[in-house]
């Protein structure tokens, strides 16, 4: 069983709040856009390798191993997860510890249950109790060392006193499984929760981490590159904030967003699909609770198309998206009419197919022949 000692929700909540304020103090620093910085590493540092004789004949660190190094270190930084997504991590984990415990407390009063039937006397129930952890049970609540000590005392008082608790088919054959498999999910999250809490109060191997040691050789690479062609203006402007802003914006995805309403009343339609295909491979969106959707699209030209379920499909053909750039297309969709001619005809159950009497005797006049001919009265 863990016997790693979790720290307190109050110090998590207080090292959560000193580093989302260096966390905010640090992005505020950045050239650009969080999605948009490690593109930006990327042109950057590409910059420099075009002109790496210049570079290398002002420093001889700027080597081509160096240069690629910078870019695979970017590459790397960008596939970590954030300081947030960490924080993120650590509560959920947080929410699962608790669920397991409370599994755990909740076969514990089971098993108080099948020792107060097992041992009617006071005295030797109470030792019972006792020997299996549950003297103190209303103390235990989220205090996971004491949920763990728990598991580990029911089981052994179960192991030691299985024939006499099995007595009268008091506790279940499976009960004793049943407990240890709960115990093991415990102790599983317990071990989930303390990884996650750690991360996030010790902070290594975070995006936000790496970005730091990306800037640390990012800014004075910019510096040089200024400096070093400062009598030419169209390589020196490739090493400007402003210069690279204007490159990564185009990385940036743009696309279509707007509403979905019925043609007939206004009304916003949740659940329509908003698609489109690219490349063989279909991509797609769906309108929320307010009719509204966002699909983000690379530059290009699309035939976008609304589909709901009881109204008529509607494409928008030629739909130019550009970079960076998210476009309004609001759109109206009409009722799917149903045509009358192509519903199969509907027999009412209630209607009898069966000849009556009067038809049988009308028959039987227009088949009375005179003369061989038939006679029609």
């Amino acid at each position: 069983m863990a016997s790693a000692k979790s720290t307190s929700k109050s110090a998590v909540a207080a090292t959560a709040e000193a580093t989302l304020g260096s966390t905010k103090s640090q992005r505020a620093n950045l050239p650009c856009q969080l999605d948009l910085f490690f593109p930006y590493s990327r042109i950057a540092w590409g910059y420099c390798r075009e002109n790496l004789d210049k570079f290398a004949e002002d420093s001889p660190r700027f080597t081509p191993e160096f240069v690629q190094g910078q870019i695979s270190l970017t590459d790397s930084i960008e596939k970590l997860p954030t300081w947030k997504s960490r924080l993120a991590s650590a509560t959920m984990s947080r929410f699962n510890l608790q669920v397991e415990s409370q599994s755990v407390k909740m076969l514990a009063q089971k098993l108080k249950t099948y020792i107060l039937y097992a041992y009617t006397n006071k005295v030797l129930s109470k030792a019972a109790l006792k020997d299996a952890g549950l003297s103190d049970y209303n103390a235990v609540g989220n205090k996971w060392a004491k949920v763990n000590s728990l598991v580990t005392s029911a089981t052994a008082f179960i192991n030691a006193n299985l024939a006499k608790l099995s007595e009268k088919d008091n506790m279940p054959a499976s009960f004793p499984a049943e407990l240890v498999a709960a115990g093991a999910r415990f102790n599983t999250a317990w071990m989930e929760y303390i990884a996650a809490e750690k991360a996030v109060t010790d902070g290594t191997g975070t995006q936000d981490d790496g970005i730091r040691q990306i800037m640390t050789e990012l800014n004075p690479m910019l510096e040089t590159g200024k400096r070093i062609f400062i009598f030419d203006k169209q390589t020196r402007k490739k090493f400007t904030t402003q210069y690279l802003r204007k490159e990564v914006s185009g990385n940036k995805p743009g696309g279509v967003k707007g509403s979905v309403t019925l043609a007939v009343s206004g009304q916003p339609l949740q659940g329509v699909t908003v698609s489109v295909v690219i490349a063989g491979e279909l991509k797609s969106a769906s309108t929320n609770a307010k009719g509204m959707y966002k699909l983000k699209l690379a530059a290009g030209t699309y035939d976008i198309c609304f589909e709901a379920e009881g109204m008529e499909p509607l494409t928008v053909m030629g739909r130019e998206v550009k970079a960076a750039v998210m476009g309004r297309l609001n759109v109206e969709l009409q009722p799917q009419v149903i045509s009358s001619t192509s519903a199969e005809p509907v027999q009412s159950p209630s209607i009898s197919t069966q000849p009556t009497t009067q038809d049988m005797l009308q028959q039987a006049l227009v088949e009375v022949k005179s003369d061989g001919e038939m006679v029609n009265s």
